[in-house]
């Protein structure tokens, strides 16, 4: 009848037994009605005869590497693919031996942990002055100075390569490792570096005989040449003004300069050594540059009228005095930037 599960009979040991259920029906569980056997029914539901399914994700997607969101099997997870920042392919964190070069913080990145191939297992880029020894380099100390057994282009040093190496090398082409032929107590000239790296003295000759240069007389020597003296002569009012007056190199030199306005506003250099300026004379050297060099050099103001007015005297790296007999319009005295001069005023205010 409508509204009630009919009654199954079972015949049990010879006992009839009565199972007997009034139940209201409800749509929702979707009850049905199938035969068991003969003259008998089973009710059962659709949960029943459905296989259970897993709950869904909140999103509704899989998980995934790339996803944004750092599962328990992911080290990270920033959601791109970008393999230059903190969380590379595989959802992997950032380290030097990965391939990846991560920005900011890796030179470089080989993936590998070999340190002479150009980029070392702390993903730093190899390179000469690193302090290792990489393909291509001879030596590599870590350090910039070229005084001591490896330069800092990695080559071993040796005789020839410009740089004078400390405790082993007198001088090195060029660099005469700052001496002078005065500074070894010898007299002015030219102090050169021989095949062996060591020092040539032969040509510190001012005072000694023979003369320098074979003994012949510079061109330069308009005075011509008394021993191992240059003479510059501009005696003679007016003689050598305005000119461009140069001593000869390996020489000492004395420039001559007794006559009204004789080397005014005259160029004078004394390049290498023992150089002497002597003016004499109204105006003589007014206005006048002398400009030493190695050897020592001394300027003489003697009598007349502003003899030494205005002139720039200035100092080389070794001694010098400047000697004025006329407190008046005394030279301006400046020193190089090098200077090691001492310049001394005698009679001047």
């Amino acid at each position: 009848m409508p509204g009630v599960i009919r009654i199954a009979s079972v015949l049990l040991s010879g006992t009839v037994l009565l199972l007997a259920s009034c139940v209201e029906p409800t749509p929702d569980f979707g009850l049905t009605e199938s035969t068991g056997g003969a003259g008998s029914t089973v009710a059962t539901t659709a949960a029943d005869t459905t296989a259970a399914t897993a709950a869904p994700t909140s999103t509704g997607v899989a998980a995934f590497c790339g996803d944004g969101v750092v599962d328990p099997d992911e080290q990270c997870d920033d959601g791109d693919a970008d393999n230059s920042d903190d969380c590379v392919e595989g959802c992997v964190a950032a380290a030097c031996g990965d391939g990846f070069v991560q920005a900011g913080v890796e030179a470089c990145d080989d993936g590998n942990q070999v340190d002479d191939d150009g980029c070392s297992t702390t993903c730093a880029v190899l390179a000469c002055g690193d302090g290792t020894l990489d393909d291509g380099e001879a030596c590599d100390d870590g350090n910039a100075d070229n005084s001591d057994a490896c330069l800092d282009t990695c080559v071993v040093a040796s005789c020839g390569d410009g740089f004078v190496r400390a405790g082993a090398e007198e001088c090195d082409g060029a660099d005469l490792g700052g001496a002078l032929c005065s500074s070894l107590g010898l007299p002015a000239g030219m102090l050169a570096c021989d095949a062996g790296c060591t020092r040539d003295t032969s040509m510190c000759m001012c005072g000694l005989s023979p003369a320098p240069l074979g003994g012949e007389c510079p061109a330069a020597c308009t005075g011509g040449c008394a021993g191992d003296l240059c003479v510059l002569d501009c005696a003679g009012n007016s003689k050598c003004t305005g000119m461009d007056l140069v001593c000869p190199p390996g020489w000492a030199c004395e420039v001559q300069c007794d006559g009204n306005d004789a080397c005014a506003e005259a160029q004078i250099a004394c390049p290498d050594q023992a150089c002497a300026v002597q003016c004499v004379g109204n105006g003589a050297c007014k206005l006048a540059t002398i400009a030493c060099g190695e050897g020592t050099c001394d300027l003489s103001c003697g009598s007349g009228n502003g003899v030494c007015q205005g002139a720039d005297f200035q100092c080389g790296p070794n001694t010098g005095a400047v000697q004025c007999l006329s407190p008046a319009n005394p030279p301006a005295l400046v020193a190089a930037q090098s200077s090691q001069c001492t310049c001394e005023m005698t009679g001047c205010a």
